[in-house]
């Protein structure tokens, strides 16, 4: 089954004009190149929190459904040395504009933090649909076009907490995210999604979880409606659940959660945290079973912790037939606008 490209520029209706072309010409449904390496980006830290450097393959011991397995492929990446991709997902669907907007402003004034390897990709949701908004691009024109759009779109956060339906659409718009991963090319170097959420008290996306390690992306969740420090200690049992969701989304695939204040510092902390790092890798027994396997990584030397993503997925041919047909449609696509082919 081929992606039909010209078809998608029905989607961008909304997106600014120089997003449309690369869009056009580069998206791609990553399935089709199903990762057969599972990468594992790992941060060792001291008691202290800071960075270990220095570390060989032998001071890890990775774990697959408790079996201790062979490390395949090892390299310490130093700052600067490996490109970056950052895809940034707006949950539109529960977010108040002016919170959003606040955030986008400040993720958009850190920019300049980006190397001249780093890239970043853009797409919102609107509670039914995802709206591509930049294809991968370094540009700073071009990302500034798509933050310029990102803002003028709606926020429906407030109709959604009146009608009450903020638990379910929290479950959708995690699902979108995942969806959103599968739907841009996938990049190369170090993958991170941003992920903007106004409010997801219904738990963790396990699609999103999913795929995210699958893929090889590390979560950074992003607190929109975030609390100010000095009024922390007001946190609500919404607000603490949404917190929560976030903490595993991050803890799940060895990010970090921009919680609070911290919101206004997503890009820096997710730039800084990226900038080195240990690099793992390994080739499972494939079956395409459908099962989830569990990753624990390890580091032999006493006093250290280390952080990394903690699964990942065998999935079967089938399976991503239905993922696919799933993300056309969310994609604003109908079935009958694909086409089969050698």
């Amino acid at each position: 089954m081929k992606f039909v490209m010209p078809v998608l520029l029905t989607l961008l209706a909304v997106a600014p004009a120089r997003a449309q072309s690369a869009w056009t010409q580069q998206v791609a449904w990553t399935q089709r190149d199903e990762p057969r390496v599972v990468d594992i980006e790992a941060v060792v830290t001291d008691s202290e929190g800071n960075r270990v450097s220095g570390l060989a393959a032998g001071d890890f011991r990775l774990l697959v459904d408790g079996t201790e397995v062979p490390v395949g492929r090892f390299t310490e990446v130093a700052e600067g040395t490996m490109g970056r991709s950052y895809l940034l997902f707006i949950d539109d669907s529960l977010s108040l504009a002016v919170q959003r907007d606040l955030v986008l402003w400040e993720i958009e004034r850190d920019l300049d933090r980006l190397g001249p390897g780093d890239r970043m990709a853009i797409v919102a949701f609107d509670g039914s649909r995802l709206h591509p908004l930049a294809d991968w691009t370094g540009d700073r024109a071009v990302l500034a076009a798509a933050f310029a759009e990102a803002r003028r779109r709606p926020g429906n956060g407030i109709p959604a907490l009146a009608e009450g339906r903020s638990a379910r659409f929290a479950i959708v718009a995690g699902d979108a995210a995942a969806k959103a991963l599968r739907g841009f090319s996938l990049p190369p170097g170090r993958k991170a999604m941003l992920v903007l959420s106004g409010g997801w008290p219904a738990g963790p996306s396990l699609e999103l979880i999913r795929d995210a390690n699958r893929l090889g992306y590390t979560l950074y969740p992003v607190d929109v409606p975030g609390l100010d420090l000095a009024r922390a200690f007001t946190t609500s049992d919404g607000e603490q659940a949404s917190h929560d969701t976030l903490l595993a989304l991050a803890q799940a695939t060895g990010g970090q959660p921009a919680i609070n204040s911290a919101r206004l510092a997503a890009l820096e902390q997710a730039e800084e945290d990226t900038r080195s790092y240990y690099w793992l890798g390994f080739s499972p027994s494939w079956k395409a079973d459908d099962r989830n396997h569990r990753i624990e990584l390890e580091v032999r030397r006493p006093g250290l912790a280390v952080r990394a993503r903690h699964s990942f997925s065998d999935l079967s041919p089938e399976t991503l037939a239905g993922m696919e047909t799933e993300d056309l449609l969310l994609f604003g696509l109908e079935a009958g606008d694909q086409e089969t082919g050698d």
